[in-house]
Formats: C-alpha cells, sequence, structure tokens
C-alpha cells in the first residue's frame, strides 16, 4: 500500500468525462479521486478551494492500484509557493499601416491588371504577360487565401 504524502496544491484541477477528479500538485504530478468514491465531493470541495496549500493525501490498496481515500489539510511549516517571473513580450516593429488611397490605388491596378489578362490586352505567350500573370495569381492566393488551379 502507498503511504500517505504530503502535497502542495497547484489549483490545476479538472473532471474528466467519467466522473474522476484530477488534481495537480506544485511538483507537476498529477492525482485522482475517482467518480466511484462516497466521500468525492468532500474531497473535491477541499481540493478546489485550497490552491497552495499543503494536503496529506492518504491511500488504499485494491487489485493491486492504490487510489485516495482521504484528504487533510496540514498546517506548518510548508514550502512557499513558487512565484513565477514575468517576462514582457518583445516588441515587434510592424511597417505603418497603408493609407485608405493607397490601398485602393494599389486593388484597382490589381483589378485592371486582372481585367487586361482576361480580355486578351496583355500576350499571356510572352514573356513579360507570362511574369503578369504569375504575379497577379499569387497576389490573388494571398490575398484571398486560396490557390488557383491550372487552367483558370
Amino acid at each position: 500500500m502507498k503511504e500517505p504524502e504530503i502535497v502542495v496544491l497547484s489549483g490545476d484541477n479538472r473532471q474528466d468525462q467519467y466522473g474522476n477528479f484530477l488534481f495537480k500538485d506544485l511538483a507537476g504530478a498529477e492525482h485522482k479521486i475517482g467518480a466511484k468514491r462516497e466521500n468525492q465531493k468532500e474531497l473535491v470541495d477541499l481540493i478546489n478551494f485550497s490552491p497552495g496549500r499543503g494536503v496529506k493525501l492518504t491511500y488504499n490498496e485494491y487489485m493491486n492500484r492504490s487510489f485516495i481515500v482521504g484528504a487533510e489539510l496540514v498546517e506548518g511549516a510548508l514550502p512557499e509557493p513558487v512565484k513565477t517571473e514575468t517576462q514582457p513580450i518583445p516588441q515587434i516593429d510592424t511597417p505603418p499601416p497603408k493609407s485608405r488611397e493607397d490601398a485602393i490605388r494599389e486593388g484597382m491596378w490589381f483589378k485592371e491588371l486582372g481585367e487586361s489578362l482576361r480580355s486578351g490586352l496583355i500576350d499571356r505567350s510572352t514573356p513579360a504577360g507570362k511574369l503578369l500573370e504569375k504575379f497577379y495569381k499569387a497576389e490573388m492566393q494571398s490575398a484571398l487565401h486560396f490557390k488557383i488551379e491550372k487552367g483558370e
């Protein structure tokens, strides 16, 4: 049978789809209180409302598996909860936004380019026409977030 142990609760608690209550201690170890425990509600309430405090867990054994039978708060000399240091998020310089007029001008340029390619004003068989068509398709794919297949 597993010996009783004292753990400091982290406050990271959850319930799984089977009704088992899972909680972690500050060391990162996960403990489980099964859904079939008759005193599960009392144990869960004690653990939920005591983050950062020490709890003595007592165990029992069934078919060579240990399970939590009881939990009680421990007063006295417990290690202080570890305080985490926050680190500032580095600032990333972003380019200044385009003015509305520049965005409209660029959009109209791509519209005219597309119409010229579709109507045949720009010959697609020339090297310059092929380059403009590739440029147009790449820009439309990035702006509209879809892939243009061959034949379009």
